[in-house]
């Protein structure tokens, strides 16, 4: 997944909630692992890798549960 609708700049220490539904593969082994987050400036070119520096990140565990 990529991108966020409406995206757009922050203004330094500016906050911005995004919610995401994130739902696994009916063939989705159980398990967990961790969802990374980057964030990046709304303009930055996706393949410039400089431009793509100093947004931040973050992770979060993430579960998948058996199917019953």
């Amino acid at each position: 997944m990529t991108g966020a609708s409406d995206a757009r700049d922050l203004p330094a220490h500016g906050t911005r909630t995004v919610e995401y539904r994130i739902s696994a593969a009916k063939d989705a082994p159980a398990g967990w692992g961790r969802f990374d987050v980057q964030a990046i400036r709304a303009d930055a070119d996706p393949l410039d890798m400089e431009d793509m520096r100093g947004g931040g990140h973050g992770g979060f565990p993430l579960t998948t549960a058996p199917r019953e």
